[in-house]
């Protein structure tokens, strides 16, 4: 009789110690599953984020291109009255070019300063994309974790039901 109870002790003990990992593992598996949670939000808003970086690129690549065809259409339309104003005099039309050559070098600067800006703001989003990628492996690590944990769990949830049927039955 006492080595049926030191028995049924023991067995009591390892139901209590099964139990307990179980519990961890429980928490284990909603720690994962927050994580993943939290990581898929991240992830999301980098998504967000990116997609209006690139349509503010876009719209900034717009606006260039936009500014080009004015600066183009600016020399395009230099030529055409130096052509038809011919007979100006040099002073006026010396003028008229300075003041041409000042406005082109205004927009020159203007585009390379907006064409650094954009190198700037691609680079910033190559470096989203890279950070979203790093997010993207740490959500699949914590679902493989948590897949883990919840095969760990279930493992122990059966050794203890097996557990508390075998002390029932004894």
């Amino acid at each position: 009789e006492a080595g049926e109870q030191v028995a049924a002790e023991r067995l009591a003990l390892a139901i209590a110690s099964e139990a307990k990992e179980a519990s961890s593992c429980k928490e284990d598996a909603a720690a994962a599953e927050q994580t993943c949670q939290v990581l898929g939000a991240k992830l999301d808003s980098l998504r967000l984020q990116l997609e209006a970086d690139i349509n503010s690129e876009t719209k900034e690549i717009e606006e260039l291109q936009q500014k080009k065809a004015a600066r183009l259409a600016s020399e395009a339309v230099e030529e055409q009255a130096a052509e038809r104003h011919f007979s100006r005099s040099l002073a006026a039309l010396a003028a008229e070019a300075k003041l041409l050559q000042e406005q082109n070098t205004d927009a020159t600067k203007a585009c390379q300063l907006q064409e650094q800006a954009l190198q700037s703001r691609k680079q910033a989003a190559e470096d989203s994309r890279a950070q979203a990628a790093k997010l993207e492996n740490l959500l699949e690590d914590a679902k493989k974790k948590e897949a883990v944990s919840k095969d760990r769990l279930k493992a122990g949830q059966a050794s203890l039901k097996e557990r508390q049927n075998a002390l029932t039955n004894w």
